[in-house]
């Protein structure tokens, strides 16, 4: 095998284990649901139930769409994760608890002695890759259980005649999800479709439940937010680093592609914002002024606008407006008789 189909071969052995692990998910999945039907997903006082605050199952759509902020979300979710679905697993040691302030005590010179040479023998016994390799497991096993909660709601929440498990997939029928439900998970218009019902793996499965059981709202404003975030990163990342002509090329396309999003949105007072911002560039603006100076002392009066426009004038009227809309306003009032 040559070293490019050896390197092939390695890059596709790592998709076919993410596919696996999602396999593996849906599986885990199938587990809990099962426990649920069966009575069986509590731990000491806790289930689904009365972690969430609902009296069954079919409540708890409501109960989630109800929620109207990220936080409380997570807050449900980790709930869950905590108390029930990992202990239930015997992954105790994975649970996040916050320590109590009166948790510690005073130890004895010997406890502490004893405690220096434990400590001084894992250093020794210990490598770094078994740290690394322990906590990459820790964090892929909590991963997966914050991962598989919502898709374990949707099931639990819509009853055993809303799904079939069958070979690592679940089959989903359609008949209890709305045309908007269907048409953003899985892309088409069940009234120009003869379907029945559809197959999901987890990537899917998580997509419908966060649909059914998180309100538009809140999905919206939720992608949105990180969509925000990620631009911020992006953009801090690409100042921070050393300037470069290419660079600067690639930036002028994505914010020329941003304006044209902007026009194309209608969002005129974030256009005027920009232009505003445009005309305080200071570096810019003195290069400009520095032109247009000498002209200046000749007796005329001009000014540069935009790119390479070129105005003569007598006087300019500042309607100091800071929207659009109130632009608008004192435009007209000040010349829509001369318009006339």
């Amino acid at each position: 095998m040559t070293t490019v189909n050896k390197l092939n071969t390695l890059f596709n052995s790592i998709g076919v284990n993410t596919i696996k692990n999602e396999q593996t998910s849906i599986d885990i999945i199938k587990e809990y649901t099962q426990l649920f039907f069966d009575n069986k997903l509590v731990n000491k006082n806790y289930s689904i139930l009365n972690v969430l605050g609902v009296k069954n199952g079919s409540g708890i759509i409501n109960h989630l769409r109800n929620f109207h902020n990220l936080n409380m979300v997570n807050d449900a979710r980790k709930a869950l994760v905590d108390k029930i679905f990992l202990p239930i697993a015997n992954f105790e040691e994975l649970v996040v608890v916050e320590k109590k302030e009166n948790d510690t005590k005073a130890k004895s010179k010997l406890e502490k002695n004893l405690d220096k040479a434990n400590k001084k023998t894992v250093v020794e016994i210990d490598s770094a890759i078994k740290k690394s390799e322990e906590s990459i497991r820790n964090n892929a096993i909590r991963t997966t259980a914050n991962r598989i909660i919502f898709p374990t709601l949707l099931l639990i929440s819509k009853g055993k005649d809303f799904f079939q498990f069958d070979k690592n997939q679940v089959k989903v029928f359609l008949k209890s999800l709305s045309d908007e439900q269907i048409k953003k998970v899985f892309g088409f218009d069940r009234n120009k479709a003869d379907v029945n019902s559809m197959n999901c793996n987890l990537t899917v499965l998580e997509k419908l439940a966060k649909a059914v059981l998180i309100n538009v709202e809140l999905q919206d404003r939720t992608e949105s937010q990180q969509q925000t975030e990620e631009l911020e990163v992006a953009t801090d990342e690409i100042v921070a680093s050393e300037y470069s002509e290419s660079k600067a090329k690639n930036m002028v396309k994505s914010i020329c592609s941003m304006l044209d999003y902007l026009d194309n949105n209608n969002s005129y007072n974030e256009i005027m914002d920009i232009q505003r911002h445009l005309e305080q560039l200071e570096n810019y603006g003195l290069e400009i002024a520095d032109l247009v100076e000498p002209v200046r002392k000749q007796g005329k009066n001009l000014e540069i606008l935009g790119s390479c426009h070129v105005v003569e004038f007598d006087k300019i009227n500042d309607l100091k407006a800071t929207n659009f809309e109130e632009l608008q306003n004192k435009f007209l009032k000040a010349y829509s008789k001369i318009v006339a």
